[in-house]
């Protein structure tokens, strides 16, 4: 879809407020990148059984908001912003113009490698609140926070890139879910990369997966047109990340 270090007692998360107390207690026993990612696998992988048992949409919930929970654990060292609504705001936005050209290419790249034509549907309330409110944090933090900063101190920028996006996709379900989140996590990994904060890759993935419920639901001419969007939304980006860099002081 478009789905170590110690801390200081009082550190605040990229949302402005307090992170809880657990996390701040268990710092000294944080996993690797690639252990967290794992676990999160590992999780994932037991959505069938816990569909058999509470059906699909109702996993879905239980496995994410426990993916959330896992995410917050996992946080360390993040620099803080002093007015989260805006920034997040305009990622969303961002996010959401860009979404149509990614709707393009990906259509166009399944085409091109002959994937089966699927119907798309609008998602049920439950998937739709998973989709939306906890998929885009959990899944920022364990891939772009976490895995994407790992792979760049061991590899190439372009690289890291590439493989954090190949590791967030192999999760996704059927062929057209694994190429959207492909491209979605090369966007996400570019903007990451270039000086965002943790908080733009988070409501950009949002107005992603937002723009994705619009065109699933056969809205699509809710959607900007895709150059329009493109054209908007990329400048848009480049003085988000510079500006953040300049005031946060964020790396890369």
């Amino acid at each position: 879809m478009l789905y170590s270090s110690g801390m200081q007692k009082n550190q605040r998360s990229p949302f402005g407020g307090h992170r809880l107390f657990l996390v701040s207690q268990v710092h000294n026993r944080r996993l690797s990148a690639p252990a967290l990612l794992g676990l999160f696998w590992a999780l994932l992988a037991t959505g069938p059984f816990l569909s058999h048992g509470v059906g699909g949409s109702a996993a879905t919930f239980i496995l994410f908001f426990a993916s959330t929970g896992l995410a917050l654990f996992s946080l360390s060292s993040v620099h803080a912003m002093r007015s989260p609504f805006l920034p997040f705001t305009l990622s969303l936005l961002i996010g959401f113009l860009l979404a149509p050209s990614l709707i393009v290419i990906v259509l166009q790249a399944g085409q091109a490698f002959a994937f089966n034509t699927t119907r798309v549907s609008p998602s049920d309330p439950l998937i739709l609140i998973s989709a939306l409110l906890m998929a885009p944090f959990f899944e920022e933090v364990i891939y772009r926070e976490h895995l994407l900063a790992w792979l760049q101190r061991r590899t190439a920028a372009s690289l890291a890139i590439l493989l954090s996006s190949l590791a967030f996709a192999l999760p996704h379900p059927g062929q057209w879910s694994m190429l959207s989140s492909f491209v979605a996590g090369l966007l996400l990994g570019w903007a990451r990369f270039t000086g965002g904060h943790l908080l733009h890759c988070i409501g950009i993935h949002a107005g992603l997966n937002l723009a994705g419920e619009v065109f699933a639901a056969g809205h699509w001419a809710v959607l900007p047109p895709p150059l329009l969007g493109l054209c908007i939304a990329l400048p848009a980006l480049l003085l988000l990340t510079k500006d953040t860099k300049a005031h946060c002081g964020v790396n890369p």
